[in-house]
């Protein structure tokens, strides 16, 4: 059975809908996912845009169903990839499927036949894996699970020949809220906003003594602000979707578990570079959220770039050639600074072992690698102005720093 939804809306820089306007559309999109938990998926039907369910890439050995949280739970699986042209070690991206969090098994619908093929046919191994949906556990689950993927792949680097120097997550939708969390929490054992604390490495896995840092991140339509998800600046009064089930609580009683859940307060100077695509016409999560992330990893100094793509959807109109080489070359010059300026990498993952200090907005440090302590982060408001399917390099000038409430 397919069902399609077709939504006609007027061309806009960038779409800005209230939330019982988006509510129907993720809550639909979210029953097809979270029939994935226990049925087959419905062919060229997704989260993640109209894609295959299963694609054969003839560049790339297959390893399918790996373990990575020796558990033998289907949650936990993952498939790799091995690109066929090129030579070990190969650098790795993680690529996260989108569901917004209902889906546990959808690894094979991961964007196999678009970004996943372009990062194989660009030399990269590529690890596409399950993860527990808000109906198997709460958050921080989900990003625990993430980073005990990342934690295998450098564990498991020998095994399947990965370079455990250059380490990427990427993601559509739901799977770019995790990808771009993975980057933003960054030397954080733990997250803390107001009397919340949240443990965001968890312990899934055998190779907990590892790093969970990644060197880069892509974003494709993430929400990655729940707070913002009208677009408005606050989430909107009985605002309801994905994310209530996921954290099992509404923003209204628990603001600070919703900060937590939120890339963008977590972002400092020392995060990862971080790439963010978005479609214009997207009316499941409305590209200010794709601005936004943007916004603020520029403010902070980190390394980024934002398209925003004219006429796309929610996965559709998105993966064009030139989208898809501007993500390969982004994750190239990422892999070419991170070998040259960190060439030697220990076991752990950290640059000649080195301790990393993370920094808030006033310059104090907050905590250093591999010390058990949270963080909180500065937070910007403003909007750079984003132009029509062109990479942005803009000041953050007129942007004032607001410091989260710890």
């Amino acid at each position: 059975m397919r069902i399609f939804l077709f939504v006609s809306l007027p061309k806009t820089k960038c779409i800005s809908m209230k939330r019982n306007f988006i509510k129907p559309l993720l809550i639909c999109s979210a029953l097809f996912a979270a029939g994935a938990v226990n049925a087959q998926q419905p062919e060229n039907m997704g989260f993640g845009g109209f894609q295959f369910r299963e694609v054969k890439l003839e560049n790339a050995d297959k390893i399918a169903d790996v373990n990575y949280a020796g558990d033998d739970q289907a949650y936990h699986n993952c498939d790799i990839y091995i690109p066929k042209n090129a030579q070990k070690p190969y650098p790795v991206v993680i690529h996260i499927y989108g569901s917004a969090w209902f889906s546990n098994s959808s690894k094979g619908m991961a964007d196999i036949a678009t970004i996943v093929k372009a990062l194989v046919d660009a030399g990269y191994a590529v690890v596409t894996p399950n993860h527990r949906s808000s109906m198997d556990a709460k958050y921080p689950a989900q990003i625990n699970d993430i980073k005990a993927v990342i934690r295998f792949v450098r564990g498991e680097a020998d095994k399947y020949g990965f370079d455990p120097r250059f380490i990427a997550t990427s993601g559509f939708s739901s799977g770019g809220h995790l990808a771009s969390l993975a980057a933003t929490t960054k030397n954080t054992k733990q997250g803390k906003s107001g009397s919340v604390t949240v443990d965001l490495e968890g312990s899934v896995g055998k190779y907990t003594n590892m790093s969970s840092n990644v060197d880069a991140a892509c974003d494709w339509s993430g929400p990655i602000d729940l707070m913002n998800m009208d677009c408005g600046g606050k989430r909107g009064e009985g605002a309801s979707g994905p994310e209530e089930a996921l954290l099992g609580a509404k923003a209204s009683e628990n603001p600070d578990l919703y900060n937590l859940l939120t890339p963008v307060y977590y972002i400092d100077k020392n995060d990862p570079p971080l790439i963010v695509f978005h479609g214009k016409e997207d009316n499941v999560v409305p590209c200010c959220q794709g601005q936004e992330l943007y916004d603020h990893l520029k403010a902070a100094g980190v390394k980024t770039d934002l398209t925003l793509v004219d006429g796309g959807g929610h996965g559709m109109n998105m993966y064009s050639e030139a989208n898809l080489q501007k993500m390969v070359n982004f994750l190239n010059a990422a892999k070419a600074t991170r070998i040259t300026n960190n060439g030697n990498v220990n076991g752990n993952g950290n640059a000649n072992g080195h301790s990393k200090e993370k920094v808030n907005g006033n310059g104090q440090n907050k905590e250093k690698a591999n010390e058990n302590t949270s963080k909180g982060k500065t937070k910007v408001n403003g909007n750079s102005g984003a132009t029509d399917q062109k990479s942005q390099e803009p000041t953050s000038k007129g942007k004032k720093a607001k410091t989260k409430k710890k």
